[in-house]
């Protein structure tokens, strides 16, 4: 036998990510990378939609990974 559940879920992004531990935020951040890599050929445009959308200090922690992963 075969069920098909769809239903929606609502998810408070706050609540997620406080429950999400650090590696389960930087494999998800990974995952959101790749699928954008697909949809975006334009890295520029891409990067001007996440910036709209990233707070200043979103934007200095991010700043931070990427600079600990080139310099490791």
């Amino acid at each position: 036998m075969r069920i098909i559940v769809n239903t929606d879920i609502s998810v408070d992004v706050n609540e997620l990510a406080k429950n999400m531990s650090c590696e389960e935020l930087a494999a998800l951040l990974s995952l959101v990378a790749e699928q954008f890599d697909g949809e975006y050929k334009n890295r520029r445009e891409l990067a001007e939609a996440m910036a709209e959308g990233t707070s200043e200090t979103g934007a200095r922690f991010l700043a931070e990974v990427i600079s600990s992963t080139i310099y490791r």
